[in-house]
């Protein structure tokens, strides 16, 4: 999957279905978290294991690895039960992927941005 492709992926579906379950909370339907459980099980395919050199790629892909992944199987798994304020709080990252997502795909399309 290219970058471009990932970036693509963000905006417009895990952006989305992360505001809509923070939207939603707490009576989210299942299919939302078991969409959001199933995008969490692709990031070891997705997602490139960490280098050791200490570089900002690295350290995105650990943050994806070490803090994501471990929380959304967590809100997949709880579902409503989750802590409210979790899933509150999934509405303003949803807003933040899309935000960043989208920006770093302009720059790769103005040539920017390896």
């Amino acid at each position: 999957m290219s970058m471009m492709q990932v970036n693509l992926m963000h905006i417009f579906l895990v952006g989305p279905l992360l505001w809509s379950i923070g939207e939603d909370a707490p009576k989210t339907p299942n299919w939302k978290y078991n969409s959001l459980g199933a995008l969490t099980l692709m990031i070891p395919f997705i997602v490139r294991v960490p280098g050791t050199a200490p570089s900002s790629l690295n350290i995105i892909n650990s943050f994806h690895y070490l803090v994501f992944f471990s929380l959304f199987l967590y809100i997949a798994y709880m579902k409503n039960k989750t802590n409210i304020n979790v899933l509150k709080l999934l509405k303003l990252l949803g807003i933040i992927v899309i935000v960043i997502h989208s920006y770093i795909l302009v720059q790769r399309l103005r040539g920017k941005w390896k």
